[in-house]
């Protein structure tokens, strides 16, 4: 979206034909997705699959996920599953994990009844306005 208004601008500027900036740009976008795939798939298969965890700690989709508005509220709940889970997998295994996944799913299908429960009292009391997330 950007290169597209950057696009008009330049249009506008040096009165170059619109329909030749337009097949030039997704042409370049075609080619980098094209490349990329292929260079994606030749390094897995150069490099036997290494887990890229292994050399890059830092997840790629944290840094635009961390300036959302929700997670300022739900980073400590995120947090305290991942190490929940962590400690399951370290202490009990894939055993251990796969009996938890009942409980967790129970957990949440609990809270969302429990939420449908009170939007129904409130409908028949009435009463407007309370917040059931926090977000």
């Amino acid at each position: 979206m950007n290169s597209m208004v950057h696009q008009e601008k330049l249009v506008e500027d040096s009165h170059i034909n619109s329909r030749k900036i337009i097949i030039c740009i997704f042409t370049s976008i075609i080619l980098t997705i094209f490349s990329s795939s292929i260079f994606t798939l030749y390094l897995a298969y150069t490099e036997r699959g290494i887990n890229l965890s292994n050399w890059w700690p830092i997840h790629p989709i944290g840094l635009p996920i961390a300036l959302t508005w929700p997670m300022r509220y739900q980073w400590f709940s995120i947090f305290l599953v991942w190490a929940v889970k962590n400690l399951i997998l370290r202490y009990g295994g894939i055993k251990l994990f796969r009996r938890f996944i009942p409980v967790v799913l129970g957990l949440a299908c609990g809270e969302l009844v429990i939420a449908g429960v009170w939007v129904l009292i409130d409908s028949f009391a009435g009463v407007t306005g309370h917040v059931i997330f926090s977000w």
